[in-house]
Formats: structure tokens, C-alpha cells, sequence
């Protein structure tokens, strides 16, 4: 994109306008710049490598892609599925991040029971974590498996998956039973594909 090329004007501080001052100079120190830099080139299509605005032009990130952004607290990211109530406080937030690169998004979760006392209220048969971030969803059905998950003080595998049409990752039991009690760790590291 070429320089905005104004001149210098030598005024004495009389506020009377003088003549153009190096100006042949400061050509041709513009005309250098513009050539390192070449044109303007126009942006790759939208959610293409290089582009972090969504079809509708809305931006996905204010950061650079592979930057990790810190997902602020706020209670109403976790909730519970099957009637039931998942309370999260948010000393139990360990580490709640995410990255872009591209059309993946690298995700990483870290919750501690005994850093401040998740609970569960009612019949909880999932425990939904809102998506980190705004505007972006899922590009398709997917699922992965959550190893670092302990409930009740007992080691347990589960898994997660997120859709078109789930805002947020859900985390449920393997045997799709009730959870009995808060996870006391739940721990995820996750890449997935957004749209």
C-alpha cells in the first residue's frame, strides 16, 4: 500500500508558508518503502489461512493466530444437561484458554474441585462448557475423549462432543449414566475444527 506522500514546507515560524523542502529526497525514500512493501494485496477468503473473520465478517480474534487468549470467568459457561444444575466457581478455573490457527481451534481446560467446590444440583447427565469462542461454531459432529477426568475421587474415562448446534463442548459420563457427584479434575486439551 502506497505511503501518503505530503511535503515539508520550511516555515521559519512566521506562519508565512515557505517552499518545498528535500523533496526529491523524500521521493525517493517513499518510492524504497513502497517497494518493500509491494502493493495491497487483497484478503484471503473468510475463514481461509490468514483471514479471522467469519463469512459474516464478524472478527473471531483480536490476536494473531497461535496467540493463547485467556477466556474471562463467567458462571454462566458451565452448565448442566438433563434438568440438573453444574455450579463452577471460578477459583476452580485452573486454566480456561484458546488458540486459532487457521480454521482450528486448540482449546484447553483445567477445572479443580478443591480449589473452590463445584457442585451439582438435580439430575446432571452432561456438563456443558460454553464455546471460548464468540461467534465460532463447530464445523461438524465431533467427539474426543476426555483421560483426565476424576469423579467422586474415582478415576473415570468420559468423553466430549460439540455440533453444529451445541454452543459449548459437552462432557458426559462413558456409560451415559448420571454424574454422581462433581468432577474433581476435569482436564481437556482439544483440537478442533470451527467454521
Amino acid at each position: 500500500m502506497p505511503i501518503t506522500r505530503t511535503p515539508m514546507i520550511d516555515d521559519d515560524g512566521s506562519g508565512q508558508t515557505g517552499t518545498v523542502v528535500n523533496n526529491p529526497w523524500k521521493q525517493e525514500f517513499y518510492d524504497q518503502i513502497d517497494a518493500v512493501l509491494g502493493p495491497a494485496s487483497a484478503l484471503p477468503a473468510p475463514g481461509a489461512a490468514g483471514n479471522l473473520m467469519t463469512s459474516t465478517g464478524a472478527l473471531w480474534a483480536s490476536t494473531p493466530p497461535g496467540v493463547w487468549v485467556p477466556v474471562p470467568y463467567n458462571a454462566a459457561n458451565f452448565t448442566g444437561v438433563g434438568g440438573g444444575t453444574w455450579t463452577v466457581p471460578a477459583a476452580c478455573v485452573m486454566a480456561n484458554r484458546y488458540s486459532v490457527t487457521g480454521k482450528i481451534l486448540t482449546w484447553r481446560m483445567f477445572l479443580n474441585h478443591y480449589a473452590g467446590a463445584m457442585s451439582l444440583t438435580g439430575t446432571v447427565t452432561g456438563l456443558r462448557i460454553a464455546m471460548p469462542l464468540a461467534g465460532a461454531t463447530f464445523a461438524d459432529w465431533q467427539t474426543r475423549t476426555i483421560d483426565q477426568y476424576v469423579e467422586g475421587g474415582t478415576g473415570a474415562h468420559g468423553f466430549a462432543y460439540g455440533s453444529t448446534v451445541v454452543t459449548g463442548f459437552e462432557v458426559n459420563r462413558r456409560d451415559a449414566a448420571a454424574f454422581a457427584a462433581p468432577p474433581i479434575y476435569l482436564v481437556f486439551n482439544l483440537a478442533l475444527e470451527i467454521n
